[in-house]
């Protein structure tokens, strides 16, 4: 139950994107080893995402858009570098 109610208050915080034919398709087209990262990392694109929250930045093949572990991104928040 607790981490119903965080997963609440953190859902305050958080944008769920939808996600296209057109993305599951360029997703493809990317051929990267994870088709998760790639559908996510494509649908970041799609949408003009600042930053891609996540533990393996490695396994995102692209670097345009900044992959930010969640470390970086409590660091950048405290520092007032990303305002929510």
């Amino acid at each position: 139950m607790k981490l119903l109610i965080k997963l609440k208050d953190l859902r305050r915080y958080l944008h769920v994107l939808p996600v296209t034919e057109q993305d599951i398709d360029k997703a493809i087209e990317r051929n990267w080893h994870d088709f998760e990262d790639a559908v996510q990392y494509t649908v970041a694109e799609t949408n003009a995402v600042d930053f891609i929250l996540s533990r393996n930045a490695r396994d995102y093949e692209e670097d345009r858009i900044p992959c930010l572990s969640p470390a970086a991104f409590l660091d950048k928040l405290a520092k007032g570098d990303i305002t929510l």
